[in-house]
């Protein structure tokens, strides 16, 4: 009960200010619009998809807004468990100088301060599509608008390819070569000196560098959910040969999160 005050104290305010790296290396700040109960400005989140009429969120998708669903929904989706597995984190070795996260995220991952803007991993792929379902008729009945009707769904594995390609993260060579321009800032398995290690840690949302198209982590921290049913873009864990790769989860895994696509639908 304690964390969950802490949690809508810090949520009651409409934008949080993050810091963030961008393509140079500088440190900028960027506001990051929360999902709450009075914020009708959530859809600044997202970002045109290049030759397309969809939208994508900048970020994966936090603890804090997952948080908020888990609270409102817990034990109305008949008998599935919307909480994350956090004991899962106990399942993936971590590198030496990160030999305690393990337990320290099993503990307090989701649902403590400190977390609340990593991306919420952990959970199944029907419990992703559940949270989609919910926020779209949350958002409609919330803030209804005259022209549209928001629908949020995860991104399909087209969309991801389409991005990348855009971004060309076609060529690991250049990649590999070219790191603090293709990694976004990412300490992780993406930096040469560690990429063969993997099993580093994932990041706070709040240290991540935009790209040109102003999405973060498209490639890297954590995989993500796609609407058929993979996994796309590497997590933390990856090399760079394999963030291509689609990925099928059959449970719960902490290297695993998602983003929306919002598809605005005409009236």
């Amino acid at each position: 009960m304690r964390y969950l005050c802490i949690i809508i104290a810090i949520l009651a305010s409409k934008i949080t200010v993050l810091s963030q790296y961008n393509n140079t290396g500088e440190i900028i700040k960027m506001g990051m619009h929360l999902l709450l109960d009075e914020n009708d400005d959530y859809t600044k989140n997202f970002i045109a998809i290049p030759d397309s009429d969809h939208f994508i969120s900048q970020f994966e998708l936090t603890n804090a807004e997952y948080f908020l669903f888990y609270e409102k929904n817990e034990g109305t989706y008949q008998e599935t468990n919307l909480k994350p597995e956090s004991y899962k984190w106990r399942s993936v070795p971590t590198g030496s100088t990160h030999r305690d996260l393990s337990r320290k995220f099993d503990e307090k991952y989701f649902g403590h301060q400190d977390y609340l803007f990593h991306p919420v991993v952990n959970i199944s792929h029907e419990q992703a599509s559940f949270f989609c379902d919910w926020l779209t008729k949350f958002y409609n009945l919330t803030y209804p608008s005259k022209d549209y009707d928001y629908y949020f769904r995860l991104p399909r594995h087209t969309e991801y390819i389409a991005l990348v390609r855009k971004l060309k993260f076609d060529n690991t060579d250049k990649m590999k070569a070219d790191h603090n321009r293709y990694n976004h800032g990412l300490i992780s398995s993406f930096d040469p000196k560690y990429y063969t290690w993997g099993s580093r840690s994932v990041s706070s949302v709040q240290i991540c560098a935009m790209n040109q198209l102003e999405i973060c982590n498209i490639i890297g921290n954590v995989a993500e959910y796609t609407f058929d049913g993979d996994a796309f873009g590497g997590s933390h864990d990856d090399t760079y040969d394999e963030i291509y790769r689609a990925d099928h989860y059959e449970s719960t895994d902490p290297r695993v999160g998602f983003r929306l696509v919002l598809e605005k639908i005409k009236k």
